[in-house]
């Protein structure tokens, strides 16, 4: 994840541009998925709007948004693998795993739970503490997403060449591994951060 307002937006148009680079190249099923994780970053950003103007509403609706686009991976591979080839299945089965993760969600979190984010250090909110070693904390759970992640390798190695499937997911793995590695607390923000802001070498590599 990003440290601030400037480091998310940069971020997530980083990501952007890749993904419309892929879309336009009819590289739709890495385009779809680059496109759909880079909305953590618009998350984030907002969520560190909302803590620069002490603004909880605005928190939230950061909180909400990445919330609620995490299990929307599959779904949009499923559809970059429609327009790639009018296969709809992929788009189905993503479609019920986003349904089952919001039903994780009702089922694991408490009625009372504000859906705001803060940072790591809840000490020191201010300017001054936005640095790369005070990320974001979400409230809810993303264990699954792991599960997301395997069934996404899968479909990769399915409607990809074997060269970009290989070269797809070792980008994954090695930016999550490193992620990890460096935030342990933070890991799947950060994960999201490195993956969008490293985009155009998916870009590029899967262009070759």
């Amino acid at each position: 994840m990003c440290y601030s307002v400037n480091t998310s937006i940069l971020s997530y148009s980083i990501g952007m541009i890749s993904a419309i680079v892929c879309l336009y190249n009819r590289q739709y099923i890495i385009g779809m998925i680059i496109l759909c994780y880079c909305q953590v970053q618009l998350g984030e950003a907002l969520i560190w709007r909302g803590i620069d103007t002490d603004n909880e509403q605005i928190n939230r609706l950061g909180t909400l948004y990445i919330k609620y686009t995490l299990p929307a991976h599959l779904l949009a591979v499923g559809l970059g693998v429609w327009l790639t080839n009018g296969d709809y299945k992929t788009m189905i089965a993503g479609l019920i795993f986003y349904l089952a993760v919001v039903g994780y969600y009702k089922y694991s979190e408490s009625e009372n739970s504000k859906n705001t984010s803060f940072p790591d250090n809840r000490e020191c909110m201010k300017r001054e503490c936005q640095n790369n070693d005070n990320r974001l904390k979400w409230p809810f759970p993303d264990a699954w997403y792991m599960i997301q992640t395997a069934i996404l390798f899968i479909v990769l190695f399915l409607y990809l060449s074997r060269v970009n499937a290989i070269v797809s997911c070792s980008f994954f793995t090695i930016t999550y591994v490193l992620s990890r590695l460096m935030y342990k607390w933070t890991a799947s923000s950060m994960w999201c951060f490195m993956s969008a802001f490293l985009a155009p070498i998916l870009v590029f590599a899967t262009k070759l």
